[in-house]
């Protein structure tokens, strides 16, 4: 017909935007996100959600925790 196709860049980014979807993964370890793609991630301690990945990636608390340990979380709540 002529048109031109979508790159799967454009079709993933429409999708997404059109299905709004989100889900719950609570873990003790963090490494499902070697199996998921996370747009956030947070750290609950003692009951109180700190350690906000916004506006950076969730893997990226991961590795900063692998390397300084929960005691950085703790420190935020300070």
């Amino acid at each position: 017909d002529g048109a031109a196709a979508p790159s799967p860049e454009t079709c993933m980014r429409d999708l997404r935007r059109r299905n709004r979807t989100s889900g719950l993964i609570i873990t003790h370890t963090g490494y499902i996100l070697d199996y998921v793609n996370a747009d956030r991630g947070q750290v609950m301690y003692n009951g109180v959600l700190c350690c906000d990945t916004r506006p950076t990636r969730p893997r990226d608390i991961l590795d900063h925790i692998s390397k300084y340990g929960y005691k950085e979380c703790i420190r935020c709540l300070n």
